[in-house]
C-alpha cells in the first residue's frame, strides 16, 4: 500500500467569533464600570461640598480697592503709611467667629511672592475677634504698611508709582480649626494731571501660590 502523505497543507482555522464577542462584552463592561465608579466617586464630592456647605461657614476676602486714596505730600492722620481696605464676607450657611490679621507691602516694584509670604501678620487694632454672617460682613478693615520713611514718600513723588501687596489671614471656627488666607497686589496709579501725587489702586493681580491663596 502506498505511504501516507505527512506532509498535508494544514486545515485553515476560522475565527472563534464567539471568543471575540466574549472579549468584547467583557471590556464594555469594564468600561462601564469604569465610568460608573468615576460618576460615583464626583457624585460622592459634590455630595459632601454640600453636606460641608450646610455644615460649616466659608470666610472670604473683599479688596475695596476704590475706597484707598493717598496724598504723598499730606499724609493721613501725619502717619506716612499705605492702607488697603477690604471686607470679611461668609458663603457659608453657619456664623462664625473669626481672627483677622493682615499686613501691607509698598515697593517701587513688583513684591515678590516669598517676600510676602514670610512678612508677619498683624491683628486688628481694636478687636481680638469678630462675628462674621452671611448677613453681615465683618470689616471694612485695614491692611497696612510700615511707616514709610520720608526718602520713601520722596522717591513715590518723583517715581509716582509703586505696587502694594496685601495679605490677609483669617482664622475661624471651633478652635480656629478653620482658615483662609488671600494675597494680591495692587499698582499705584495717579490722575491723569502731571502734577497730581494723589494715587489710586488700579486693578489687582492675583498670587498663584497655593501657599499664599487658600482655604482650609
Amino acid at each position: 500500500m502506498p505511504a501516507a502523505d505527512n506532509h498535508q497543507d494544514p486545515r485553515t482555522q476560522k475565527p472563534n467569533w464567539v471568543d471575540i464577542w466574549t472579549l468584547i462584552v467583557l471590556a464594555a463592561t469594564l468600561a462601564g464600570v469604569w465610568f460608573y465608579a468615576c460618576e460615583a466617586h464626583r457624585m460622592n464630592k459634590l455630595t459632601q461640598k454640600s453636606v460641608d456647605n450646610q455644615t460649616r461657614p466659608y470666610l472670604s476676602v473683599k479688596f475695596l480697592p476704590d475706597q484707598f486714596l493717598y496724598g504723598v505730600s499730606d499724609p493721613v492722620d501725619g502717619r506716612n503709611i499705605l492702607s488697603v481696605s477690604f471686607e470679611v464676607e461668609d458663603y457659608g450657611t453657619l456664623p462664625a467667629t473669626a481672627e483677622v490679621r493682615s499686613v501691607a507691602l509698598y515697593r517701587e516694584g513688583e513684591v515678590p511672592v516669598a517676600e510676602l509670604k514670610k512678612e508677619p501678620l498683624h491683628t486688628l487694632h481694636d478687636l481680638q475677634y469678630v462675628f462674621i454672617s452671611r448677613s453681615r460682613a465683618g470689616g471694612p478693615f485695614l491692611a497696612e504698611t510700615r511707616m514709610l520713611t520720608d526718602g520713601e514718600l520722596v522717591d513715590m513723588r518723583k517715581s509716582r508709582s509703586g505696587m502694594i501687596a496685601v495679605k490677609v489671614n483669617i482664622r475661624y471656627g471651633p478652635k480656629g480649626s478653620y482658615e483662609t488666607q488671600e494675597c494680591r497686589e495692587f499698582p499705584l496709579v495717579v490722575g491723569k494731571d502731571d502734577r497730581s501725587t494723589v494715587f489710586h489702586l488700579g486693578p489687582p493681580s492675583g498670587y498663584n501660590d497655593p501657599e499664599c491663596n487658600y482655604l482650609k
